[in-house]
């Protein structure tokens, strides 16, 4: 497998850094009003055979070239900075060029940025081996600070939930989609965790909903033919008297997204599953998945992504059931604003909630149909549950909220309110690792 390089760099016109580096050759200087871009290394992340980084801003009108540099050695620090000060505002290609102690290229990528006045833009960068060529294949994530009120506090230690090298699910590169309870003896969490094949449905259990111990898998991969012929990658969980009751999504082999199951437990980790799906796929509903269930005065309200294809985008169905287990469909409630750019690319994955006489839905959405293209948890809010409104043109959360804990991603937010205040747990990928892991966040 070829090694990744991951960058991430900061475009700013608010923050500036000093360090030790190169001059710069700036060629046609201009008068218009300057910015500054920033670049943040990890040295974790440069494979040890790198010694220069070469960073090329160009742009065609007028035309203008400013060119940086940046030296490592093993007395460098883990974390790198560099900042190129009095660049124009406006449009420029950034080209990164990663060299070993011979001048050759390793490594190389580039982008398109905007250099604006008065904000931030991030963003993440793979860069992949160019064979010594000069050529090579790049992903590049682009996270851009939309500067919405941060309203979510980072819990410090994130990630709470990841994988334990060595361990059960030290090979699962998804751990992922938490449900959580909260009991007179502590916290429960039923999560994914699995590889891009198959995912399992796994359980850990907390004293103070911070650190966690984990179980191990609770409902496996089910036989050949089977509702969880390839696990599960969603589910969530209630309890009522002495009962827990789940819904889950089934994978099988021909379909990923079958549907939505139905289990049942008294000890929250031995479950009867259901053989019938409660929420079958349709010929209008191609894919159902990532359940979400709020009960109000004796009704199930059952909310849930659907895509009617591969390629279409996402949007969120509502069904009710007296029962759990018999629903009826009440078909879209929630669909992207394309007039939103974090938006645009579909909404997923929901989170509901009733407080204070409302019902509030956080949500999954992205850009585009690209899945690195995830990156948003948004809001919206209902009086009835059937008919809602968005809370903002603002995201709740987007990549650039999770520092110090760098994520390429976020989403499958699980919210529910504790002690008085609202805690968020979701998912994320990491740059280091490029797995997906469970973080948490606290209303401010």
């Amino acid at each position: 497998m070829a090694k990744k390089l991951i960058f991430l760099f900061i475009i700013s016109t608010l923050f500036f850094y000093s360090c030790q580096k190169d001059k710069g050759n700036i060629v046609n200087p201009s008068t218009e009003s300057k910015g500054s871009v920033q670049l943040k290394f990890y040295k974790t992340t440069i494979p040890r055979e790198i010694r220069t980084l070469v960073i090329i801003l160009t742009r065609n009108f007028p035309l203008q070239t400013i060119v940086d540099s940046m030296y490592i050695t093993d007395y460098s620090p883990d974390t790198l900075i560099t900042t190129i000060n009095n660049i124009p505002t406006g449009n420029w290609l950034l080209r990164i060029l990663a060299k070993d102690s011979l001048s050759v290229v390793r490594y190389q990528g580039e982008l398109n940025i905007t250099v604006f006045d008065g904000q931030t833009t991030n963003a993440y960068v793979v860069m992949y081996p160019t064979g010594g060529s000069g050529t090579g294949s790049i992903r590049i994530f682009i996270i851009w600070n939309l500067q919405q009120q941060i309203k979510w506090k980072m819990y410090s230690n994130n990630p709470i939930i990841k994988q334990d090298y060595g361990t059960w699910d030290g090979n699962h590169p998804y751990i992922k989609a938490p449900s959580i309870l909260k009991e007179e003896n502590g916290y429960k969490m039923w999560y994914i965790s699995g590889d891009n094949n198959v995912q399992q449905i796994a359980y850990a259990t907390s004293s103070n909903g911070y650190e966690w111990n984990k179980h191990g898998i609770v409902i496996s991969q089910g036989p050949i033919g089977s509702l969880l012929e390839y696990g599960s990658d969603g589910c969530f969980v209630i309890k009522e008297g002495n009962v827990y009751k789940m819904w889950l999504n089934s994978k099988t082999f021909n379909k990923k997204h079958n549907g939505i199951a139905y289990a049942t437990s008294t000890d929250g980790i031995n479950w009867n599953i259901q053989s019938n799906l409660v929420i079958p796929t349709t010929n209008n509903k191609t894919y159902i998945f990532a359940p979400s269930v709020v009960k109000k005065d004796s009704i199930y309200f059952m909310y849930y992504s659907v895509t009617r294809a591969p390629d279409t985008q996402p949007e969120i169905y509502l069904s009710t059931s007296t029962n759990g287990i018999n629903w009826t469909d009440y078909g879209v409630v929630l669909k992207a604003r394309q007039n939103i750019d974090w938006e645009r690319g579909g909404v997923f994955c929901p989170s509901v909630i009733y407080r204070n006489n409302k019902f509030y839905m956080y949500y999954t959405s992205k850009r585009s149909p690209d899945y690195f293209d995830i990156g948003f948890i948004g809001k919206a809010e209902s009086v009835d549950g059937f008919n809602w409104t968005f809370s903002d043109t603002k995201p709740e959360l987007a990549q650039i909220d999770t520092s110090p804990w760098y994520t390429t991603l976020v989403a499958y937010p699980f919210v529910f309110e504790d002690n008085g205040k609202l805690k968020m747990y979701f998912s994320g990928i990491s740059i280091y690792n490029n797995m997906y892991q469970i973080g948490l966040a606290e209303e401010k």
